[in-house]
C-alpha cells in the first residue's frame, strides 16, 4: 500500500512539475517578448486554458478588450453552427416570363446566400449555374431588355457596417453582404504598369469581363513594392476610384474590388447569354420593384452548400462577406429582420446564454474588420471551450486553418496580430488559447514569428 501511495505521489508531483514548467516557460517567453523594442508601447493579451477541465493555465491581460481582427470570425462561426445548425442552406430562385417580344421579366427571390457563384467553385461550376438559370428562361432570342427585381426573402438589410472605414469599403475585404450576393461581391481588376517609377497604369481587364466602372488614378512604384493600391467606392455605387501604386512594368497585376452582387450578375449573365447564343444581342438589365411571378414553369431554384461547408470557407479563406452574411442571417432567423442591429443582439444574447460576460465582447460586425471591435482573450477562449461541448464541434475544428502546426484562426489589422485555437501537446494535453499583440511597432511578420515561438511552448 505504501508503495502504491509513493508511486501515486511521485506521478502527481511529476505531473504538477510538468504543468508548472509550461507556465514557467510561457512566462519566460512572454517576458522576453514584452522587452522587445517593437513592443515598447504595445500590449499583449494572452489566455491559455486546459481544453478538458477549463482551468486557467496562463494569462496576461486576459480581461482587457483588444481588437482581435479576424479571430473574431470564430465567434460568428460558433454562433452560426449552434443557431442555424450545420445543415442549414440558403435558397435562391429565378422565375421569369416574357413581358413582350423584346422584354423579359425576371424575379429573383434571394435569402442572403454569400456563396452564390462564389469563388469557392471552380469556373465550370459557375458556368453550370448560369447555364441552369439560362435554361429556365423562356425563348429569349429577340429580347433587348431584362427587367428584374430582387425579392428579399429574409429581409436582409443591404447596408454596410456603420463602423467600417471609408478606406475599406471599396476593397474586396469591405464587400457588402446583401440579400442577393454574386461572386462574393468581388471583382478582380487586372492592371498594367509603365516601365518607369511614377508612370501611368492602365486597366487591362476585369474578372468577370467589363464589370464595374473604375476611375484609375494609380501610378507605378519600384518593382519590389507590391500592391500599394486602395479602392474607394460609395455604398451601392457602380463607380470606384483606384488610387495608390502597383509595381513598375507590371503585367496583369491583380487587385480586388468590392461591388454590389447585382451589378456583377447583370454584367456577367448578360455576357453569358450573348456568348452562348441565348440572345441575338447583349440585353440591358434594368432593376425595378415588385416583380412577382407567383406561378411559372420558367423557374430555377439553387440551394447553397451546407452551412458547415460555408463556415470552412469562411474560416480558412477569411472572407469577410460570409461573416457579415451569417450575422444578418442570425438576425433574420430570430427577429425576422436581417439587420446588423438584430444580428448583434443575437450574438449578445448568445454570449449571455453560454456564461460569458457581455462586457468582455463589444463587436460591430461579423468579420472583425471594424477597428472599433474589442474582445478579451479570456472571452474568446470561453467561446472555443463551449464549441468543444457541442455535437458540431468537429465541423468547427476542421474549419480552423493549420498554421505553424497548430489548428488556429489568425487575424491581423493595423499594428495588430492575433491567433486563437487549440493545441495538442506532446504530453497528451489539449489547450485552448487566444493571443493578440496590439500597437506593436515595426514588421508584422517579425511579431508573427515571435507569437508563434510563444505558442510553440504548448506543443
Amino acid at each position: 500500500m505504501k508503495k502504491i501511495l509513493t508511486i501515486l505521489l511521485f506521478l502527481n508531483a511529476a505531473y504538477f512539475a510538468k504543468a508548472q514548467s509550461v507556465e514557467i516557460l510561457l512566462q519566460q517567453k512572454v517576458n522576453a517578448f514584452l522587452k522587445d523594442k517593437n513592443m515598447a508601447d504595445g500590449i499583449l493579451g494572452f489566455t491559455v486554458l486546459d481544453a478538458v477541465t477549463g482551468k486557467l493555465v496562463f494569462e496576461k491581460n486576459s480581461n482587457i478588450g483588444l481588437p482581435m481582427a479576424s479571430t473574431q470570425k470564430s465567434i460568428i462561426a460558433i454562433a452560426s453552427l449552434q443557431k442555424l445548425t450545420p445543415n442549414y442552406t440558403y435558397a435562391t430562385s429565378f422565375s421569369s416570363v416574357l413581358q413582350n417580344a423584346d422584354t423579359l421579366l425576371l424575379s429573383i427571390t434571394a435569402s442572403g446566400d454569400p456563396s452564390l457563384a462564389s469563388y469557392i467553385f471552380v469556373q465550370d461550376s459557375v458556368q453550370k449555374l448560369m447555364q441552369s438559370i439560362a435554361n429556365s428562361l423562356p425563348e429569349i432570342k429577340n429580347i433587348k431588355c431584362i427587367k428584374y427585381s430582387i425579392n428579399n426573402k429574409n429581409n436582409i438589410d443591404s447596408s454596410l457596417c456603420k463602423a467600417w472605414t471609408w478606406e475599406d469599403m471599396g476593397n474586396y475585404y469591405g464587400a457588402p453582404a446583401q440579400a442577393f450576393n454574386w461572386r462574393e461581391n468581388t471583382v478582380d481588376v487586372l492592371m498594367n504598369g509603365a516601365s518607369e517609377v511614377n508612370g501611368k497604369t492602365n486597366i487591362q481587364s476585369t474578372v468577370p469581363k467589363n464589370t464595374g466602372n473604375f476611375i484609375n488614378l494609380a501610378t507605378t512604384d519600384v518593382t519590389t513594392s507590391g500592391d500599394g493600391t486602395n479602392i474607394y467606392r460609395a455604398p451601392f455605387a457602380k463607380e470606384s476610384y483606384i488610387t495608390g501604386t502597383i509595381p513598375q512594368a507590371s503585367k496583369d497585376f491583380e487587385i480586388n474590388a468590392s461591388l454590389s452582387g447585382k451589378y456583377i450578375f447583370e454584367s456577367e449573365f448578360a455576357q453569358y447569354l450573348l456568348d452562348n447564343n441565348y440572345v441575338n444581342q447583349k440585353p440591358i438589365f434594368v432593376e425595378t420593384q415588385n416583380i412577382n411571378i407567383a406561378i411559372s414553369k420558367n423557374m430555377y431554384k439553387y440551394n447553397s452548400p451546407n452551412l458547415d461547408s460555408l463556415v470552412k470557407h469562411f474560416m480558412r479563406k477569411s472572407i469577410n462577406v460570409y461573416g457579415e452574411a451569417f450575422l444578418k442571417t442570425l438576425g433574420a432567423k430570430e427577429y425576422s429582420n436581417g439587420t446588423y442591429t438584430n444580428g448583434l443582439r443575437v450574438i449578445n444574447n448568445f454570449t449571455k446564454q453560454i456564461g460569458i460576460d457581455t462586457h468582455s465582447v463589444h463587436i460591430f460586425d461579423g468579420s472583425g474588420l471594424s477597428p472599433q471591435n474589442r474582445i478579451t482573450t479570456k472571452a474568446l477562449c470561453k467561446y472555443l471551450l463551449y464549441a468543444k461541448t457541442k455535437p458540431w464541434f468537429t465541423n468547427f475544428y476542421e474549419a480552423l486553418p493549420v498554421i505553424n502546426g497548430i489548428s488556429m484562426k489568425s487575424g491581423s489589422i493595423h499594428q495588430t496580430r492575433a491567433y486563437t485555437g487549440f493545441v495538442n501537446s506532446k504530453n497528451g494535453k489539449q489547450y485552448v488559447f487566444a493571443i493578440v499583440a496590439h500597437n506593436y511597432d515595426g514588421s508584422g511578420k517579425v511579431v508573427q514569428q515571435k507569437l508563434w515561438q510563444i505558442l510553440d511552448v504548448l506543443k
